[in-house]
């Protein structure tokens, strides 16, 4: 009876090498990464794979990441739904991205937290020192540039996997598309995620769907490969 349970049992892990591609999916997944090394480097860009519930998303992206060079791509794991709350999703995503950039510039620790600061992000000075300093800490625009350039002296190129996109709250999808929009939009980054458009719809609510269209769409502009992007 034990071994007769088992068969019944469905494995519904993710496909984690070409050779456990049961989906005929490899080929396409070998297109886009070789697409994403071609991408211009000055800019950021934002793809997204778009399908259904438990039709390979997952899949598809971690053939995509086993065809990315090492030599060539730095990659951040980002998964929003581990951070304390949606409130914290951006200073986490900063602090990793600070982690991974320190081994290029040793500076750019201070430098992030002080960018993230000007977000608002963090409280990074005292109260008399922010007013005293407020046009030099506080520039934005300037931070911002000084992480471009960190970026743009980069041999490799940064990508980053956002995952549960699709299963994430309202807050979080909306803190989410606050850092690829505009908070993290750095050249030589790339975003990567997979969503349900259906799903993504259903999380964010009427306030921001139409029947035409899924909200975060703005975000992306279909592709020939079944995925989403944009780029600044």
């Amino acid at each position: 009876p034990a071994k007769r349970t088992e068969q019944h049992i469905l494995r519904d892990w993710p496909i984690e090498k070409a050779d456990e591609d049961i989906l005929n999916i490899n080929n396409e997944a070998v297109n886009v990464a070789s697409e994403l090394e071609n991408l211009d480097r000055r800019k950021t860009w934002n793809l997204a794979i778009t399908a259904p519930w438990g039709t390979g998303k997952t899949s598809f992206m971690n053939l995509i990441v086993n065809e990315i060079s090492e030599k060539k791509f730095d990659i951040l794991y980002f998964n929003p739904r581990d951070c304390k709350s949606y409130q914290s999703i951006q200073e986490d995503f900063f602090n990793e991205l600070a982690c991974l950039l320190s081994k290029y510039n040793s500076r750019c620790s201070s430098v992030m937290k002080d960018y993230m600061a000007s977000l608002q992000l963090i409280d990074n000075r005292g109260i008399v020192e922010k007013l005293m300093n407020f046009y030099k800490i506080w520039n934005k625009a300037s931070l911002k540039g000084n992480i471009k350039e960190t970026f743009s002296r980069l041999h490799k190129r940064v990508l980053v996997l956002i995952d549960d996109f699709d299963r994430l709250s309202k807050e979080e999808i909306m803190e989410v598309l606050k850092l690829i929009d505009s908070n993290a939009a750095f050249n030589n980054l790339i975003f990567l995620t997979a969503y349900d458009k259906e799903q993504v719809n259903k999380a964010l609510g009427s306030q921001y769907q139409t029947e035409e269209a899924c909200f975060v769409d703005k975000f992306f502009n279909i592709c020939k490969w079944r995925f989403s992007i944009f780029c600044w």
